[in-house]
């Protein structure tokens, strides 16, 4: 596990690297996600392999986590680690670091029964817990920080665009006559 010192100078240098060659900074990240049979979703990306489903009240086996529960843990990770990072990089000791996301939802959205309601979340809060012998203003410097520059939460303001091919394959049954 490497120590402030350590993560300080490797984000140093990643930070200099990508400032003074910033097409090096720039790059794609594919993820793939795959569904067959029902509703387990298997999901890669480099060398992780991760599932996803849902609750058996949706229609899933409730074998991994929904989609929402990724979403949140994405979110709380990208901040507590971003947290940890930017005091590595102030030369903040953190001994601890813990992130909550909660999001409100209204079902109705979801399963199409409620035009009105929304499909995706109506409210999210985060609450940051720091344990830190730094001077209090550092700490908040590094939250502040954390949240500036993290990834998920510059996603979910909606400031970037997706781009969406769809592409239709037959199944086997379709393109020899046959009826499913």
């Amino acid at each position: 596990m490497k120590n402030n010192h350590e993560i300080k100078a490797s984000l140093d240098r990643a930070a200099a690297l990508v400032g003074a060659k910033p097409d090096v900074g720039r790059r794609a990240y594919k993820s793939n996600a795959i569904v067959e049979d029902g509703l387990v979703c298997s999901m890669s990306e480099k060398n992780w392999r991760f599932i996803a489903d849902l609750p058996a009240s949706m229609g899933g086996d409730n074998t991994g986590p929904s989609p929402s529960v990724l979403f949140r843990a994405a979110v709380s990770s990208c901040v507590a680690i971003g947290v940890k990072m930017w005091a590595a990089r102030l030369e903040a000791p953190v001994a601890r670091v813990e992130v909550q996301f909660e999001t409100d939802v209204d079902a109705r959205g979801q399963f199409g029964v409620c035009d009105s309601a929304p499909a995706g979340f109506e409210r999210a809060r985060l609450d940051i817990r720091v344990s830190s012998d730094a001077p209090e203003n550092t700490v908040r410097k590094a939250i502040e920080k954390s949240m500036r520059y993290s990834p998920m939460l510059e996603t979910i303001t909606g400031r970037f665009a997706i781009d969406t091919r769809i592409t239709i394959d037959r199944t086997v049954s379709e393109e020899q006559g046959i009826e499913a």
